[in-house]
């Protein structure tokens, strides 16, 4: 598998804020895309987030967690963006999405 990304720097900072990451395990791709804000700390929040959401998934997929149907992965996903956002927001500033 291949892939790609290209992000586009917002106009109000030096920096970009986005992040991507992928995780390819033979059987399933998982792509995470955050867009990063120009308020300061953005660009540390979308790569934590990034990187947690797949690491999470991982040990999910791991532990025996079921993605074998759009709303198994769907509900998988929920649960770990309320755990990453507990983990994240409390010690964190900037938005993402």
């Amino acid at each position: 598998m291949r892939y790609q990304t290209r992000t586009v720097k917002g106009h109000e900072r030096a920096v970009n804020h986005d992040f991507a990451v992928a995780e390819i395990d033979g059987t399933r791709g998982f792509f995470v895309i955050m867009d990063g804000t120009s308020k300061p700390g953005s660009g540390q929040l979308a790569q934590g987030l990034a990187q947690g959401v797949i690491s999470a998934y991982q040990s999910h997929i791991a532990q025996g967690a079921d993605d074998s149907s759009q709303d198994l992965v769907e509900q998988l996903l929920n649960g770990i963006l309320v755990d990453m956002h507990r983990q994240l927001f409390t010690n964190q500033t900037g938005t993402t999405s």
